[in-house]
């Protein structure tokens, strides 16, 4: 309709997701609201409620000056942001001479900068304060999100401190076993872990770095946010 602000414009959060249920075929997680002065871009930005296939290019609805242009556009967000997909509407960028995508700019890139922030923003607004939501989103997206963070320092320093570990003291998030204790153990594989984890003490807890990309993980936590490791190993 014309006559009236496009439902993914809607102030109302409930007409929001109600939206984003007919365009993704599920109800999302959450609906990130997007105003981009700079290119006059408006829209949101939905989180999957599943995980997208691997490889899966990402499929954003886009409208110009409220005329369509394409349902699939994939090169308006961060590759990263793989677990949203945006409806948005911009008088600000230039579409390519097909009409089915934009013009690479500097106004696109800055557009795809301010959606990456707006998404990382609703990333930590839910490990803070809705820690519920975010353990949802963790359920859903985790190794997606974990593979992500072994290549992309600055969402590694957003989403590592978060993301939950298993280790011989229970179950912390690494931020909580850095500020505990100020570094980690970790092992290479379960088995070494559940050996290493019989004999550990409590003030010197070890992760299992068995799970796929863990202890990957532990390896970077030095580079990307200056808490020390070490390899505990059964030898």
């Amino acid at each position: 309709r014309v006559s009236r602000e496009p439902e993914f414009l809607a102030d109302d959060r409930e007409q929001l997701l109600a939206f984003g249920e007919q365009v993704l075929g599920a109800r999302p997680l959450d609906a990130v609201r997007l105003n981009i002065e700079g290119t006059q871009t408006r829209g949101v930005a939905y989180v999957l409620p599943y995980a997208p296939p691997p490889g899966a290019r990402q499929a954003n609805t886009v409208y110009l000056g409220r005329m369509l242009v394409s349902e699939h556009v994939d090169d308006l967000l961060p590759e990263w942001a793989f677990f949203v997909r945006a409806v948005l509407d911009t008088t600000g960028l230039a579409p390519t001479a097909s009409r089915e995508s934009f013009v690479e700019s500097p106004a696109l890139e800055h557009t795809r900068e301010q959606i990456g922030a707006a998404v990382r923003a609703w990333i930590l607004e839910q490990a803070r304060a809705k820690p519920w939501v975010f353990q949802r989103f963790l359920g859903v997206h985790h190794l997606a999100l974990k593979a992500m963070t072994l290549g992309d320092d600055e969402f590694a320093r957003t989403v590592l401190p978060w993301l939950p570990v298993e280790t011989s003291a229970g179950d912390m998030t690494i931020g909580e076993l850095a500020e505990r204790y100020g570094g980690a153990r970790y092992t290479e594989s379960v088995d070494e872990f559940r050996q290493v984890a019989a004999v550990a003490r409590d003030g010197h807890p070890v992760v299992n770095g068995g799970y796929v990309h863990q202890a990957a993980i532990m390896r970077r936590l030095p580079e990307v946010l200056g808490i020390p490791v070490t390899r505990a190993s059964v030898n």
